[in-house]
């Protein structure tokens, strides 16, 4: 047996099956020897395998926004929450970014932004550029949504 059954599902014959469900995690699997009632249990962690970030690439100074980040498994998107990564910034004095991946324009220039899943350590970078508002317009705007136009 599996516990729990959608990161990994034993079939009929025994085999250990990756769940088509996207799931990541560590399932514990649990085989008994029928003769002797012997039980064995060993964890089988399924990691994540590919993570992204979406943001702007423009952000005007003063501006927040609230970056989203996917995790994807055998070409499966999960939507995760923001406070399963650990977010980081190349530059903190340009944009700076909180534990739940808000970020913050300070100053003009560029910051690459990281987020590294907790559990898996699979991560992904944005590298955002911090204009003048105005400029911001200039090289298409954001929606309201804060997706170039």
């Amino acid at each position: 047996s599996s516990t729990p059954s959608w990161i990994i599902q034993i079939d009929e014959d025994g085999n250990a099956i990756v769940s088509n469900s996207g799931g990541s995690g560590t399932a514990t699997i649990s085989a008994t020897h029928v003769a002797s009632r012997t039980k064995v249990d060993f964890k089988v962690t399924v990691p994540y395998v590919n993570v992204d970030i979406y943001g702007p690439e423009f952000i005007a100074i003063d501006e927040t926004i609230d970056l989203s980040v996917y995790l994807y498994m055998n070409n499966h998107q999960q939507n995760v929450v923001n406070t399963d990564f650990t977010w980081s910034s190349s530059d903190n004095n340009i944009i700076s970014v909180n534990e739940n991946g808000i970020i913050k324009a300070l100053e003009l220039g560029a910051a690459t932004i990281t987020a590294t899943h907790k559990e898996t350590g699979v991560s992904d970078s944005i590298t955002i550029m911090v204009v003048y508002g105005s400029d911001v317009n200039l090289v298409g705007g954001l929606t309201e949504n804060n997706e170039l136009q």
